[in-house]
């Protein structure tokens, strides 16, 4: 865990923020060549992590609904989890939402 989590932080520290974006962009080029969102793909990983971790992703809309549960149906490859984790070594860190852009719940 870096020191802005440990902290309650949300924001990566500036060293890390370019790096967060090239690997949006890689994980975007590897779940388009699978012919799937990113967060299929991201859920598609939580489902490799065994049986003990069970995704609970939130959504807005029946469209999400139906793609969050296609993620299901995604078979990742030994080699797409080495991707992955070549792209991630340290896991996903940054806030939800961009500043500015939080959803206002009704």
């Amino acid at each position: 865990m870096n020191e802005a989590a440990r902290q309650g932080g949300s924001s990566p520290p500036p060293s890390a923020r370019g790096r967060l974006g090239a690997s949006s962009r890689k994980l975007g080029d590897l779940a388009a060549t699978k012919g799937i969102t990113v967060s299929q793909l991201a859920l598609a990983w939580l489902l490799t992590r065994g049986e003990h971790v069970v995704p609970i992703p939130g959504t807005r809309s029946v469209q999400r609904i139906e793609e969050n549960a296609g993620a299901a149906d995604v078979t990742l490859t030994a080699a797409d989890l080495a991707t992955i984790d070549e792209i991630l070594p340290h896991g996903g860190f940054g806030a939800r939402y961009s500043e500015g852009n939080t959803p206002v719940w009704i």
